[in-house]
C-alpha cells in the first residue's frame, strides 16, 4: 500500500472507529483508532510506522475492553482530518477499506447466503460506502435499525467481489470469510 493509499484507508478506519482529538493546553494532535483485535492494529501500526515513519502505541482500554492505537502528529492529524472531508463526498476504494474493517463483519445463516455487512450511524459515512460499491458494481441492500444503518452484500458472487476489490485487511472479516467459503482468495482455492 503505498502512502496516498495508507492515508485514505487510515481516514476510513478513523472515520468509523476512531478518533481525532486536539488538547490545547498541551498542544498536542493525538490520533486514536480502537479495535478487539491486538493483531489488526499492530498491522496497521506497521504499516503506518513503515509508510509513513511514525511510531505508534498500542494499550488495553480495560473498560471497554478493546485495545487502542494511539500516535501523535500534526501533520498526520490535518491531513486524515482533510481526507476524511474529502473522501465522505469524493471515496476512494481505500476509504471504503478502511471503513468496511472498522464497523464490517461476515456472517451466514443456516440456510442463507454469505453477508459482508458494514454498519454505522453516520449516513454520510453509509452513503459514501455505497457510492463506491455502486461504482465497482457491487449489489447490496441498506437497513436502519434504531440509530444504526446497515449495508448488505451477499451471496458468493457479490461476496467474493467485494473482497476482490476491496481486499480488506482485518482478520476478523479475512478469516471468518476463508471460514464460510473455504478459502482466502476471491477466485477459489488456492
Amino acid at each position: 500500500m503505498n502512502a496516498d493509499e495508507l492515508l485514505n484507508y487510515l481516514a476510513g478506519l478513523i472515520a468509523g472507529d476512531g478518533d481525532l482529538y486536539y488538547r490545547k493546553g498541551k498542544g498536542e494532535y493525538r490520533i486514536r483508532i480502537s479495535d478487539s483485535s491486538r493483531e489488526f492494529l499492530e498491522s496497521v501500526s506497521e504499516l503506518i510506522r513503515k509508510t509513513l515513519h511514525i511510531n505508534t502505541k498500542i494499550y488495553r482500554h480495560g473498560r471497554y475492553n478493546c485495545f487502542i492505537l494511539t500516535l501523535y502528529s500534526k501533520n498526520l492529524f490535518f491531513e486524515v482530518q482533510k481526507r476524511i472531508s474529502a473522501n465522505i463526498e469524493n471515496p476512494s476504494i481505500a476509504f471504503a477499506r478502511g471503513l468496511l474493517d472498522a464497523e464490517g463483519g461476515v456472517s451466514k445463516s443456516a440456510k442463507g447466503p454469505i453477508r459482508i455487512h458494514f454498519t454505522n450511524k453516520d449516513l454520510r459515512l453509509i452513503n459514501s460506502y455505497v457510492r463506491v460499491l455502486d461504482r465497482l458494481g457491487i449489489r447490496y441492500y441498506i437497513t436502519k435499525s434504531g440509530p444504526k444503518y446497515k449495508v448488505f452484500v451477499q451471496n458468493k458472487e457479490n461476496t467474493r467481489k467485494l473482497i476482490l476489490m476491496l481486499n480488506p485487511l482485518h482478520p476478523k472479516i479475512r478469516l471468518k470469510y476463508q471460514k464460510l467459503m473455504g478459502t482466502w482468495h476471491p477466485s477459489g482455492p488456492r
